[in-house]
């Protein structure tokens, strides 16, 4: 992995950590901590072709993460939906479990699981989970108008390479909560600031391919409160993955004293595979050089399951210009890594039009080559790579 990308990666997981240790102190009084269990539902319970998923249920607690990670190891490789049904919880458990479900390509949604020997009605509620905590598996029926996803559950659900969000389903956001301990944590030296955590946060969601936007909107609203996502919004940040998508370009500052890096980000998602029914996301990075060099552009794919393995060509061309991308690394995960630079008169026609394109060539062993292009917009770019500044280095204060 480029070591600018490892490190703003490792950056975002210790101020993560650093959050979840500081929210600690709200798990020790949840009485309903998050339980994971296999359900059995009848032909397409769960969509088309789709009888059995994973029921998520409860608050995102402080072992949540761990125990989901247990969880699907148990299942030996078996690829299941999960379907949350979570009032939030402890954020930085709803960012681990949102990441495991990416490194396993899996699908999300929003729903409420009803073991079939569970009596309908909130007053059954109770015992429908003891149900639920006592088995592995059980027989149920989901309901998506019951279910809902608030908070640090909106983390996970948005870590899922596809994500389904029924039109009755409440999908809310909110501030995160203050306590005594994490002011506390942000006093120590060294300790992530309020921005800090704020940037983080949208560099893990534009990660995802969901817009950084979501996190203003989230940080706009009271912790007290909760701002339920319109059928707009949803669509607008690319909570849902029903087309192809593309976030605007954000601003990453990465801290490595004595300097400050400025790296700018951008994600696109695309269906791909068989019948186009894998979305996967595509990261990209400038990073400004200096006035001589220009950029050096990161590309992280993600690969459909019939581009595994497959020899590619990446370039990114500009007009008549064509970079051709140098392959770093090849991931089992079925991710790669390529890297390019390209000079300021590349960067500045692609200003100039508003746009470069993403070509992907494939040339399998046993079958016919095929190419990919992906358009890139690259709207709001300009203002932050400040292209006559003498670099986009500068000295922490």
């Amino acid at each position: 992995m480029p070591r600018i990308i490892l490190f703003a990666s490792l950056l975002l997981a210790c101020a993560l950590g650093r959050l979840a240790h500081a929210q600690k102190v709200v798990a020790a009084n949840v009485r309903d901590p998050m339980i994971f269990v296999v359900a059995h539902g009848g032909p397409d319970a769960c969509g088309p072709g789709c009888s059995d998923w994973i029921a998520a249920e409860g608050y995102f607690d402080k072992d949540a993460a761990a125990r989901f990670r247990s969880f699907l190891a148990s299942l030996n490789g078996r690829q299941l939906p999960i379907v949350f049904d979570s009032n939030g919880g402890i954020l930085g458990q709803g960012v681990m479990i949102g990441r495991a479900l990416r490194e396993r390509r899996m699908t999300a949604s929003v729903g409420e699981t009803y073991p079939d020997a569970c009596r309908s009605g909130i007053a059954a509620r109770p015992a429908c989970r003891k149900i639920m905590q006592e088995s592995h598996e059980v027989r149920a029926r989901l309901r998506t108008g019951g279910g809902k996803c608030h908070s640090a559950c909106v983390y996970a659900l948005i870590g899922a390479s596809r994500r389904q969000v029924p039109p009755n389903a409440p999908v809310g956001i909110h501030a995160s909560r203050e306590t005594a301990a994490s002011l506390e944590v942000a006093a120590r030296p060294g300790g992530a600031t309020a921005a800090q955590i704020q940037a983080d946060l949208k560099n893990y969601v534009l990660q995802m391919g969901v817009e950084p936007g979501i996190i203003d909107l989230a940080y706009r609203t009271p912790a007290s409160s909760l701002h339920r996502l319109t059928r707009d919004e949803i669509a607008q940040f690319g909570i849902e993955t029903r087309a192809p998508f593309e976030t605007s370009w954000m601003a990453y500052e990465v801290h490595r004293l004595p300097l400050t890096v400025i790296v700018m980000l951008k994600a696109v998602s695309r269906p791909r595979g068989a019948g186009a029914s894998e979305f996967r996301t595509t990261n990209l990075s400038f990073i400004c050089a200096n006035r001589l060099t220009g950029a050096v552009i990161d590309v992280r794919r993600e690969l459909a399951s019939n581009e595994i393995g497959v020899s590619a060509e990446v370039r990114i061309v500009v007009g008549s210009s064509a970079l051709p991308v140098l392959e770093l690394t090849d991931h089992p995960d079925g991710a790669d890594h390529y890297r390019t630079v390209a000079g300021w008169p590349v960067i500045r026609a692609a200003l100039a039009q508003g746009s470069m394109t993403l070509v992907e060539s494939f040339s399998p062993k046993d079958a016919p080559a095929w190419s990919r292009e992906t358009p890139l917009s690259t709207k709001g770019l300009e203002a932050a790579l400040d292209a006559d500044a003498a670099d986009c280095k500068r000295p922490v204060r």
